[in-house]
């Protein structure tokens, strides 16, 4: 308990320093994980995968309309708008080295159209069932790599804007190796 209290006493503490108060999280969050000097592991979870969907394929689309339009069709054509929403946010991110270097970012991998298919589905039944209520049942996890051929010390990570505000989390792991029925040494934090 005394470190969740901690927790929050550092989010709590960070409006003086510029960044994000805890009731001014965004839902969309990116973490960056380091692997190695030349790789990164990129993990994007959005909070509402299906309006995201529907701003970077057609943005000027009502999102009810486009989940509507959306939700009846085949896996085989959902498949391929996934496709070109991939296309557009492997487009709209950029990862460079503060030297200006670009990494190679290996593509977003978006869920499968049968896993799309059924938020679509759902979201569809709530916008009959029960319009006025908020969705909470559509988020998507979005995994890429990027990689570079010169080790940095630092990235910047710019991200398309119809994500919005996205919380960006960076850390480079540390990993130790444990013997069956052996204590770890102790995990720092």
């Amino acid at each position: 308990m005394v470190r969740r209290r901690g927790v929050v006493a550092a989010l709590a503490a960070l409006p003086a320093t510029g960044r994000l108060a805890a009731h001014e999280l965004p839902g969309n969050r990116l973490t960056v994980v380091r692997r190695d000097e030349l790789h990164l592991a990129l993990t994007l979870f959005l909070d509402d995968g299906l309006q995201v969907l529907q701003r970077l394929l057609e943005p000027t689309r009502d999102l009810r309309e486009f989940i509507l339009a959306h939700a009846p069709m085949p896996p085989a054509q959902l498949q391929a708008r996934l496709r070109q929403a991939a296309r557009a946010l492997d487009e709209g991110t950029r990862v460079t080295s503060l030297a200006g270097q670009a990494w190679k970012l290996s593509g977003w991998e978006w869920p499968e159209a049968t896993q799309v298919s059924r938020l679509l589905q759902q979201r569809a039944m709530q916008a009959v069932v029960a319009p006025g209520e908020h969705a909470h049942d559509s988020a998507v996890e979005l995994r890429a790599q990027a990689r570079t051929e010169r080790a940095g010390a630092s990235v910047s990570v710019t991200l398309p804007r119809s994500l919005g505000r996205v919380l960006v989390v960076s850390y480079r792991p540390s990993q130790i190796g444990v013997e069956p029925g052996s204590a770890s040494p102790a995990l720092r934090f």
